[in-house]
């Protein structure tokens, strides 16, 4: 189970298109070939801190923080998978992108105990297309890290 949105009218969402002025809305581009790229573009339309690292350990602390930004909705847009990307790269990718959604769930349910970052809804939004795809990367990455720590 993902913590996705999946929707076939990804294609109608517009970057930057506001029903509110409490939502920011960002569209990834698929095609991002490398994971430096990735991480050049999310930190450019996430408007990242000039202390982001560049690796995966920073993109996962990063989208669980979203301190610099005022808009209590954050969206990302998926029109496609990052095509060009390696599939160890998109597991890791979605993984970043499903926990840190599943945590800021938690964190809304959970408002008291936190007093550091504002409160934000992540929203990350696939075509429906890509649902199984997403959903075999998902559990191939965890098959992975469980095999890594030995579960």
């Amino acid at each position: 189970m993902t913590n996705f949105t999946f929707t076939d009218e990804v294609q109608h969402v517009k970057e930057g298109q506001l029903s509110d002025n409490d939502t920011w809305i960002v569209e990834i581009p698929s095609e991002i070939a490398t994971d430096e790229i990735l991480f050049c573009v999310l930190a450019w339309k996430l408007a990242f801190p000039d202390y982001f690292g560049m690796n995966w350990d920073a993109l996962d602390e990063c989208m669980k923080d979203f301190g610099w930004i005022t808009q209590k909705k954050i969206v990302l847009v998926h029109k496609k998978l990052p095509m060009y990307l390696k599939r160890e790269t998109l597991k890791v990718y979605i993984s970043v992108l499903n926990d840190s959604v599943e945590d800021w769930k938690n964190y809304q349910e959970d408002i008291e105990s936190h007093a550091r970052f504002p409160p934000h809804d992540l929203i990350v939004i696939f075509p429906q297309s890509e649902k199984e795809a997403i959903e075999s990367l998902l559990k191939e990455y965890k098959a992975d890290y469980e095999s890594r720590i030995g579960s």
